[in-house]
């Protein structure tokens, strides 16, 4: 009778999911941070959360030593070319992208110390090589391939 009571309540029954964030550097995890969304977005609705998604920097990040006044600052893998070693940025329901090279941008810290943003540019870039699953790109409302084969 509990469950039943449980279930009928206001929001219980529709879909809400979590959504996580995470950039890391030769395997170390610099930035995290999260949201929530209703579930509807698809895998590119969800990319583009993270031009507005302020992350929060952990302790590797900080080793990175970073000026405290700093507006901005460039992520680089250390590993030579051709070498394991690179930035991924992942968003759950959004894809996995991998580079070399990440500006961030710096924002006013708020009250759970998020004060990072990846460059809109950056991520544009990385927008057309990310991984996604098969069911992602299936789902997909306007998938891309065609809106080329529309332009041509």
């Amino acid at each position: 009778m509990a469950i039943l009571a449980l279930l009928s309540l206001p929001g219980v029954a529709s879909a809400a999911r979590f959504v996580e964030v995470t950039v890391s550097l030769d395997g170390k995890i610099m930035l995290t941070g999260s949201r929530g969304d209703d579930g509807s977005a698809d895998v590119d609705d969800v990319w583009h959360y993270l031009k507005t998604l302020k992350l929060v920097p952990t302790e590797h990040f900080a080793g990175l030593k970073i000026p405290a006044d700093a507006q901005s600052a460039l992520l680089k893998s250390s590993a030579p070319v051709g070498q394991p070693g690179e930035i991924v940025v992942s968003i759950d329901y959004g894809g996995i992208a991998t580079t070399r090279e990440l500006r961030l941008v710096r924002e006013p810290p708020d009250k759970y110390g998020r004060e990072w943003r990846i460059h809109a540019e950056d991520l544009d870039d990385l927008f057309d090589e990310r991984l996604i699953t098969r069911r992602q790109a299936a789902d997909l409302r306007t998938p891309q391939l065609e809106d080329r084969r529309r332009a041509r």
